[in-house]
């Protein structure tokens, strides 16, 4: 990782596993639900969680040619 605080372009995950599906009981969000992430989907099959001081937020998007994109938005205040 660069020693810049910004990142610019594509983050890969690894292991992989980490960035797989969405489904109950998933590895990947398993972490931030122990921590007090709210969780929650939308109808096109998203799933969103957001930390309780809502400066970070964390969502799977189910869609594209692969099997889906994670987006991860970080902001200096609550949103």
């Amino acid at each position: 990782m660069p020693d810049s605080e910004e990142i610019d372009g594509d983050v890969y995950v690894s292991p992989r596993y980490l960035a797989d599906s969405t489904a109950v009981g998933d590895p990947a969000l398993e972490p931030l639900l122990t921590l007090g992430f709210d969780l929650r989907h939308d109808d096109l099959g998203s799933a969103y969680v957001t930390a309780p001081d809502r400066r970070v937020r964390l969502g799977f998007l189910p869609e594209g040619d692969d099997d889906g994109l994670w987006r991860i938005n970080a902001y200096r205040g609550r949103w």
